[in-house]
């Protein structure tokens, strides 16, 4: 009490403390103002982690969904693949001791088929016999068909190439080549299957002239009707036996 004995330091002693108070209170006040702010930040993060997390949750739901579907389709897939895998062995196992060998069955037939295109008796349609295909096949067939008989053909796929059959299927190989690019080109397909091998033949000669566009003598009219337009003399391909 000695230092406030009197009234002025009594009032500078209150004023002073007043003055503190204030200061010490505007600091809370700004203080309490920063916390609310920081806390009304980290609601707003809360509020978009909870939405992100929710939206990571159903992503995860509909992956975790996915993944089971694709676990339940590859299980499938592994299942008939083994299946099948299972049937094939067996038909192998089975293949030899029922069924004949292809390639020399159909070696056999093709050396059946005849040669002489020159021969009347020849029919028309040999090309495609050789071939092993319908005259109505379309051009990739054909092609496709021609390109399996010169390969499997070849001596070298077979394990007895001094086989007599072996040989003499491997001398059809220059004329299935020939057949493959008379039938492969649309202007000499469309000469052989209008005029047939008699046309053809005259045509691969230089001799344009379509027999079956000729009158018969009987009856005066030809043979086919309609016109056919013959292919330029570079595309000709000439078979040598």
């Amino acid at each position: 009490m000695t230092d406030y004995s009197s009234v002025d330091r009594l009032q500078q002693a209150f004023d002073e403390a007043r003055i503190e108070a204030r200061t010490y209170f505007d600091l809370n006040s700004q203080l309490l103002t920063d916390l609310a702010a920081v806390r009304q930040e980290a609601e707003e993060a809360v509020a978009s982690l909870k939405t992100q997390i929710q939206a990571l949750q159903q992503d995860n739901k509909h992956l975790r969904s996915s993944l089971a579907d694709l676990n339940a389709t590859h299980n499938s897939l592994m299942a008939h693949s083994l299946a099948q895998t299972e049937q094939i062995g067996e038909l192998r196992s089975r293949l030899p001791e029922k069924q004949p060998p292809l390639l020399p069955f159909l070696r056999t037939l093709l050396l059946t088929l005849p040669t002489d295109f020159t021969d009347e008796n020849t029919p028309d349609d040999s090309f495609y016999h050789f071939l092993c295909a319908d005259p109505a096949a379309d051009q990739p067939t054909l092609a496709s068909n021609a390109n399996t008989l010169l390969r499997f053909l070849h001596p070298d796929k077979s394990p007895n190439p001094d086989d007599p059959a072996v040989k003499a299927a491997a001398h059809l190989i220059p004329l299935i080549t020939h057949i493959k690019r008379v039938l492969t080109i649309p202007a000499l397909r469309l000469v052989y299957d209008h005029c047939g091998l008699t046309g053809l033949q005259r045509l691969l000669h230089h001799k344009l002239r379509c027999l079956h566009c000729m009158p018969v003598e009987d009856t005066g009219r030809p043979l086919r009707q309609g016109p056919v337009e013959y292919p330029q003399l570079h595309l000709l391909l000439t078979y040598c036996p």
